[in-house]
């Protein structure tokens, strides 16, 4: 039986808060990436990822997003 995942687009209505409390209840490490087109034409791409060691995660969105700023 598949797992319903933390990130749905077809569930936009749910709060980050349902998010965590969906994730309490897991049982497994879980990687969900959303990438959505909004309408001005900007990109949205929202990730959840659980796990019990995401350092190494952390360090490596961080160090995208600082390659985005020092555009």
């Amino acid at each position: 039986m598949g797992r319903v995942p933390l990130l749905d687009d077809m569930n936009l209505d749910k709060s980050v808060r349902q998010m965590i409390d969906e994730a309490e209840q897991l049982d497994a490490d879980c990687f969900d990436v959303m990438h959505l087109t909004l309408d001005n034409g900007n990109e949205l791409v929202v990730v959840a990822i659980t796990g019990e060691y995401l350092d190494p995660v952390v360090t490596v969105l961080e160090a995208v997003r600082d390659l985005r700023e020092a555009k």
